[in-house]
């Protein structure tokens, strides 16, 4: 049986490169990979660098902990992902599973301008159970409240 996986992807250490990097990647292990734009964001919880952030949609048969611990963590880790204590502190590529199919995954879509933004280009339909409203209402009414701006500059569709 296959999923249709949404992830979430953030880099603030040459993100333009580790993000083409893991795109690259993902497409080459699990084969049509949709991806949102490419926005930039502050970092959350520390005074480092900006965030490039973007969502990917692929199908996949692993399970999700096999998704999970057996290719993402790896991936990571392969570009370069040292995890800390400090779950805020500058890192080369987090990846995070955010949708199964139609299911959220991480509850942090609904208010967590990096996650809904690239998702709610992918997937706008998608309703919060707790406010009723789609992932696109939310997305853009966050986009009115905090800091975030496009990066046309990192495409993915012109790099492979």
């Amino acid at each position: 049986m296959a999923f249709s996986i949404y992830i979430s992807l953030g880099s603030n250490i040459h993100p333009e490169e580790n993000l083409i990097r893991a795109i690259r990647e993902i497409r080459q292990n699990f084969g049509l990979v949709v991806c949102s734009s490419v926005i930039e964001t502050a970092a959350e919880g520390s005074t480092g660098p900006n965030f490039l952030n973007t969502a990917a949609n692929f199908q996949t048969s692993l399970s999700i902990e096999e998704l999970k611990y057996g290719y993402i963590r790896i991936l990571e880790a392969s570009l370069g992902r040292i995890r800390t204590v400090d779950k805020n502190a500058p890192r080369t590529i987090d990846l995070d599973i955010s949708i199964v199919d139609q299911t959220p995954y991480d509850k942090n879509i609904w208010n967590r301008i990096y996650l809904a933004v690239p998702l709610a280009e992918l997937i706008p339909e998608i309703i919060d159970p707790e406010s009723g409203k789609t992932l696109a209402s939310l997305a853009m009414d966050m986009q009115k409240r905090a800091f975030w701006k496009a990066r046309p500059d990192v495409n993915f569709n012109l790099t492979f």
